[in-house]
């Protein structure tokens, strides 16, 4: 082989590992973004399977007195002073400013769906919502972006 024709396929070589040096991802980064990629579908696929279940477990009196306060936001309109009747009727025992209330009303507006599925969707978008500030706080400490996005399917998971 010609000794211009070896140059030339060296300078090529070069070339094209500066090219996709600069256009390529490195594997760090596609696996990191696979990963990251990967536990969000299954993290999305985790917490809508029992979206429709009714409120039981280990917190069900917090999430029904949570379910009652919004269910009274819904039939009587939004406002600061909700009712919440835990110990009767009528009672107004404010526990926290409504926002998670308000905002699952307006989810189940929108939405036209159960009161329960609208707080189940509120408190999933809540939490997604938290994840751009991780990756900021991250961003903050200097941590690389591969890493980060390992950091957040670690979190997913």
């Amino acid at each position: 082989m010609p000794f211009f024709l070896i140059a030339f396929a060296r300078s090529l070589s070069r070339a094209s590992a500066a090219w996709r040096a600069r256009h390529w991802p490195d594997r760090a980064a596609v696996v990191a973004s696979a990963a990251f990629a990967a536990a969000l579908v299954f993290h999305l696929w985790i917490m809508t399977r029992g979206i429709g279940n009714p409120l039981e477990g280990p917190h069900q009196f917090r999430q029904s007195q949570t379910a009652i306060s919004t269910y009274y936001l819904a039939k009587d309109g939004i406002r600061i002073d909700y009712e919440t009747p835990v110990f009767g009727d009528p009672a107004s025992i404010p526990f926290e400013f409504p926002s998670y209330q308000i905002l699952t009303v307006l989810v189940q507006r929108l939405l036209s769906c159960n009161l329960d599925i609208a707080g189940r969707l509120t408190s999933i978008l809540f939490f997604y919502l938290t994840l751009p500030f991780v990756v900021g706080v991250l961003r903050r400490l200097l941590i690389p972006r591969e890493c980060i996005r390992l950091t957040l399917a670690a979190i997913l998971l």
